[in-house]
């Protein structure tokens, strides 16, 4: 993982309400195989690296998608309790994740979303995605 999403994984994985409801359950990128629900991904859709006239910033914006899952009876439920315990974490954060120094976070945009069976056996998973907005301190390259 990057230093961001390493930072983020802790800063979430830290939160009391959070673990109640996903335990250890948190994954960058994708659920992996046989893993449990409720549960919770992350991943990186995008970067912003704003420059002045002269160099780069020293900060960037990232976009990070949060999905909340949860299967079954009452999982939209459960999808919908989690994203809210993590918009209540992340919603308006400023400080530190990990190394990296956190001017702000925002909560931009969220939706839902359900993946039907594949098989009459299984049940539908639910998923609330919320998507991100941080901006955080980086190294400015100096350029002579």
């Amino acid at each position: 993982m990057a230093v961001l999403e390493t930072g983020l994984y802790a800063y979430i994985a830290a939160s009391t309400p959070i673990t109640a409801l996903v335990s250890d359950r948190i994954f960058p990128n994708a659920i992996p195989p046989a893993e449990s629900f409720p549960c919770i991904t992350f991943n990186r859709l995008s970067t912003e690296q704003p420059h002045h006239m002269t160099a780069a910033a020293g900060v960037q914006s990232a976009r990070i998608q949060v999905d909340c899952w949860a299967k079954g009876r009452g999982g939209y439920s459960s999808a919908a309790a989690i994203a809210e315990a993590v918009r209540d974490r992340m919603d308006g954060y400023r400080g530190t994740m990990g190394t990296v120094t956190v001017k702000t976070t925002h909560l931009h945009e969220q939706r839902d979303d359900y993946e039907a069976p594949t098989d009459a056996a299984e049940l539908g998973v639910f998923k609330v995605s919320q998507d991100y907005l941080i901006w955080y301190s980086v190294s400015a390259p100096s350029f002579a």
